[in-house]
């Protein structure tokens, strides 16, 4: 027995409740083929070109991402986008799409608990009313270039790029995993040392540091990729409680799925 729409679409409920994404956002079944049964899921941060190819190859039914499409709305379908040629591949394909962002950043085990998590962190709760971030405790304390080096570990990443006296002891960090510099006066206003995050600009950490928090960017993509694996694990214990044959392809993707950037330091002998 393969897992039913309707199935899939209550597990993603539970998993990360369509009302807690934000009003801007787009989530939810974005491309919907008409599928009443799925029986090969592709999972991916983002759904790009090659994810799109990946999917037809491995005749997959849908494909689910934590980035949505059409966030900022589309006017064509014209193939000159890799977005256009990926929407356009997948419904030539049959292969619908569902997006869990915001929402799934919000949830109580999603992209930002589940970092919190990872680290370690104690006593966490949500940075702000509406359910963004995560703010929690690091036992004992811990110097923010020791902080630096735990979250290099956990994400197995080389170079963080870190704002802040190396030495300034951390008690409570906050997290936004993705793009959270917005929430600095979030992360001040409930006492953190420090906030995690990726797309930090100098000035903004200019800014942060003056105000007295530091600043750690351990990337966009980092921050959100792992969430992905946690993501998949929760839809797997509602296929096996449903007894449902379905077939979650994961490594091909995600192996294969890397960061926009690359550090060149690193290509350097």
């Amino acid at each position: 027995m393969y897992i039913t729409k309707k199935q899939l679409l209550e597990a993603m409920e539970s998993i990360a409740p369509a009302n807690l994404a934000q009003e801007w956002d787009n989530v939810g079944m974005l491309i919907d083929c008409g599928n009443e049964e799925y029986k090969k899921i592709l999972f991916a941060l983002n759904l790009t070109e090659d994810v799109a190819i990946q999917a037809k190859d491995i005749e997959a039914d849908l494909v689910i991402t934590h980035h949505p499409i059409m966030l900022s709305g589309i006017k064509r379908l014209d193939g000159k986008t890799g977005e256009s040629r990926a929407i356009i591949l997948l419904i030539k394909n049959g292969i619908s799409h569902f997006a869990a962002h915001t929402n799934f950043d919000c949830a109580q085990e999603g992209t930002n608990a589940h970092l919190a998590s990872m680290l370690g962190l104690a006593n966490t709760r949500p940075l702000t009313a509406d359910g963004m971030g995560r703010i929690g405790e690091i036992e004992g304390g811990i110097t923010l270039i020791d902080l630096a080096k735990r979250i290099s570990e956990v994400l197995c990443i080389r170079d963080l790029r870190v704002a802040g006296d190396p030495d300034k002891l951390i008690g409570k960090l906050a997290i936004v995993t993705g793009s959270g510099m917005s929430f600095v006066g979030d992360a001040l206003t409930v006492g953190a040392d420090a906030l995690l995050t990726g797309d930090v600009k100098y000035h903004d950490a200019l800014e942060a540091v003056d105000a007295g928090l530091a600043v750690i960017d351990a990337g966009h993509f980092i921050t959100e990729r792992p969430a992905i694996f946690r993501l998949i694990q929760g839809l797997q214990a509602h296929f096996d409680k449903l007894q449902c044959n379905v077939d979650i392809m994961t490594e091909l993707c995600l192996a294969k799925e890397k960061d926009v950037f690359w550090n060149a330091g690193n290509s350097v002998e």
